[in-house]
């Protein structure tokens, strides 16, 4: 079990069309165990892909990629569910890093991008809401 989690959840950190106020949050707070826990963040660097973005996970880097931690059933549905959804293996690849969240470092799934598109810009800050105001 996830460290910080409840008996039959874990942590789940999204930065782009899954968080609050965003296009697919629907699909995420729909899901059972379903609750957003609260802002985080990660070292990494996050590109603008159009309708959604794309990060990197870099432990060493000095900028950040911002995002919501949520929380959700450990379920194989509901990670079918998120991996049809991002489309898991293809563009993103969905790993277990750290994220930093009120004071705390958790350990969380996400979803990273397998590589960098062609083409592609930086998002400054790392903020996907920010970026595209």
């Amino acid at each position: 079990m996830n460290p910080g989690s409840t008996a039959g959840t874990t942590h789940l950190f999204v930065y782009g069309s899954l968080m609050a106020g965003q296009d697919a949050n629907a699909l995420l707070a729909g899901m059972a165990a379903a609750r957003r826990v609260g802002p985080g963040w990660f070292p990494g660097m996050m590109v603008d892909l159009g309708d959604y973005p794309g990060a990197f996970f870099d432990s060493s880097a000095s900028t950040r990629v911002q995002g919501e931690l949520w929380e959700v059933e450990e379920s194989p549905a509901v990670f079918r569910a998120l991996d049809e959804y991002e489309e898991e293996g293809r563009l993103f690849v969905r790993r277990r890093i750290q994220v930093y969240s009120a004071g705390s470092v958790l350990d969380a799934w996400t979803y990273l991008l397998r590589d960098q598109p062609p083409g592609r810009h930086r998002v400054p800050g790392g903020d996907w809401r920010e970026h595209r105001a």
